[in-house]
């Protein structure tokens, strides 16, 4: 077990929402401290280091960044959480044992227990260019890929936790943001122009993950995946010159059983294939 919260309150009660602020409270202060260096993956192994920062972070160090902060919020009653959590079930498709970014357990009398799987969404990369695969990880059907759809369907069935909750992060940006990343960052005007280039592709020269959060919603609840949708905003996470503020947001999965709303022909027909 990692981590006894040292302080505990008694009226949090299991406020999946609670826990979304926190995790967005935790982001800058942990985008502050953190001495990690994330690399570049690459065909030979260990490549290229990437610039510091929670934007270059995958979800499992974030995870382990961000955690120890939660579990102290004096709103929250956390006994413990572990990382890294092996799945008891294997899911449909998979040949190996997943594993659940976080388990929690609180305290009160219903002894709940929280699986929890992080998603880490990049409208650019740590390099400042566009990044082409966010869609993709969030709504893809192939196991390969590791999408958020996929972390609902098997979390669900993972035999982890009394409940199940997903959560994503992501950060926005925008010509003002750019601006101020400038003045802290001057030395990377590169990434900065870049980043520049992939916001003025949009005719509101914006990246807000709201619309993203917006979309998804629709997308989750319409398979009848997922229900109380929480989001929480943060911002000074200028660790990196891509950082800055963004979005958290996430939502309980539902129970297997759960008539989705697409199964009902009277709200949309469903796709020839």
């Amino acid at each position: 077990m990692v981590g006894e919260s040292d302080r505990i309150s008694s009226d949090w009660g299991g406020d999946f929402g609670r826990f979304v602020d926190a995790v967005a409270a935790a982001i800058p202060v942990a985008d502050a401290r953190t001495d990690y260096v994330t690399y570049r993956r690459d065909k030979v192994g260990v490549g290229t280091p990437y610039l510091q920062g929670v934007p270059s972070m995958f979800e499992r160090t974030l995870v382990a960044e961000v955690m120890p902060i939660v579990a102290r919020d004096e709103r929250l009653s956390i006994q413990t959480w572990e990382p890294e959590v092996a799945f008891k079930n294997l899911p449909y498709g998979s040949k190996l044992m997943p594993r659940c970014d976080v388990v929690l357990r609180l305290h009160g009398e219903a002894r709940e227990e929280w699986a929890i799987q992080f998603k880490r969404i990049q409208f650019v990369g740590d390099n400042g260019k566009n990044n082409d695969y966010g869609f993709q990880k969030l709504f893809s059907p192939y196991l390969k890929d590791r999408s958020l759809l996929h972390d609902c369907q098997s979390l669900r069935d993972s035999g982890l936790g009394t409940r199940q909750f997903v959560v994503v992060y992501c950060f926005r940006h925008s010509l003002e943001l750019l601006a101020e990343a400038e003045k802290i960052h001057p030395e990377h005007r590169d990434r900065i122009a870049a980043a520049r280039k992939v916001c003025m592709r949009e005719p509101s020269e914006r990246l807000d993950p709201e619309h993203v959060a917006e979309l998804v919603n629709e997308v989750l609840r319409f398979k009848g995946l997922v229900s109380d949708y929480r989001a929480a905003g943060f911002e000074g996470a200028w660790r990196h010159p891509c950082g800055g503020s963004g979005l958290v947001f996430g939502w309980e999965v539902t129970p297997s059983g759960i008539r989705a709303v697409g199964e009902d022909p009277a709200v949309l027909p469903k796709l020839p294939f």
